[in-house]
């Protein structure tokens, strides 16, 4: 699992610049005063909530293979996954999710790489529906204000931007059956120019990719995905509303997915395990109904330890158990 010098580089200037923007005019004393006054006792159900998002998405990625995998090794390749999101650089977790299932299901790492893709597909479909349904509401039903009038464009630019981005994606990868021959073709073709071995592994691996991408075949797969992909994102959702509530934050019933299309927006970026693109999601996101942004920031500070924490200790506990140390990441091939 071998990221490129620059991969990093890029990432800690993306933090520093995120975290400078965020902490710009707040004073550090207000937020340790600020997470000092939460009624903690909501962190209950925002946990158990969090843990039946992680449930899910373990359920849903076995969904995307053709042969059965075990749900333990995929509950634990997930959990692998995210622990390294939130320690290592540029989102290097899919990646080493993809390694751990492969290695311990003997399947394919570029097949496992193929469906950890299109997890994050139907994250972003499932978000765009969302995106959908929040616009509609907040422009019929008369009882759903967004707070600042100047903001709400800042939410239709970045949903337009979300929204065509996905739409290349899933049009791409709908289509990629139909022009996958030639496109192999041509591609080995080039590169048998310079290294026929090399021509040879890069069309294997490109099959297996494809085997990935298997779940557009079956109809039955597809509606159990969008129906799983919802219930993530409700999860997800249900574990910010309460710990808003711990905060006495009663906003709307759409704030959450409001603050989870924001969050995706900016962890696009890759940051140094999400930190400061995080909390620019959140001075956003929670800044449209009207949230100052030191409040909006010492909150993304106490969600990001209880949504983090907790996956990190149980990732780090899986990651042991299949035998792996910190050390020998670098010496991970991808393949």
């Amino acid at each position: 699992m071998k990221l490129p010098k620059k991969y990093t580089l890029i990432s800690i200037i993306i933090t520093i610049i995120a975290l400078s923007v965020a902490f710009r005019d707040v004073k550090i004393n207000y937020i340790f005063d600020y997470i000092r006054k939460g009624r903690y006792l909501y962190m209950v159900p925002a946990f158990l909530f969090l843990c039946l998002y992680c449930f899910l998405r373990a359920i849903r990625w076995g969904v995307f293979f053709t042969k059965k995998i075990s749900l333990k090794g995929l509950f634990a390749a997930t959990m692998v996954g995210f622990m390294a999101n939130n320690i290592f650089p540029a989102r290097a977790g899919e990646f080493l999710k993809a390694y751990m299932l492969g290695r311990s299901q003997s399947v394919s790492k570029s097949t496992c790489f193929a469906t950890v893709i299109l997890e994050r597909l139907w994250d972003g479909l499932t978000l765009v529906f969302f995106m959908g349904c929040i616009f509609l509401l907040s422009t019929f039903s008369g009882g759903f204000n967004l707070g600042y009038k100047s903001q709400y464009g800042s939410l239709k630019f970045a949903s337009v931007i979300f929204i065509l981005f996905y739409a290349v994606a899933f049009f791409f990868i709908i289509n990629w059956e139909k022009y996958f021959q030639k496109i192999n073709g041509v591609l080995t073709k080039i590169l048998k120019i310079f290294s026929v071995k090399f021509a040879e592994h890069f069309s294997f691996r490109l099959v297996k990719f494809s085997e990935g991408l298997a779940v557009f075949k079956d109809h039955r797969k597809i509606i159990v995905s969008i129906i799983l992909s919802i219930a993530i994102w409700v999860s997800a959702a249900l574990t910010i509303y309460f710990m808003l509530k711990a905060f006495s934050m009663n906003l709307s019933f759409l704030a959450p997915f409001v603050l989870l299309i924001f969050i995706a927006l900016f962890v696009m970026l890759p940051s140094w395990g999400t930190l400061g693109t995080m909390q620019m999601g959140f001075i956003f996101g929670l800044g449209l109904f009207g949230i100052s942004k030191p409040e909006a920031l010492s909150f993304s500070f106490v969600y990001q330890f209880f949504d983090t924490v907790p996956v990190i200790i149980v990732g780090l506990v899986y990651f042991w158990r299949f035998g792996l140390a910190f050390d020998k990441l670098l010496k991970i091939e991808d393949g």
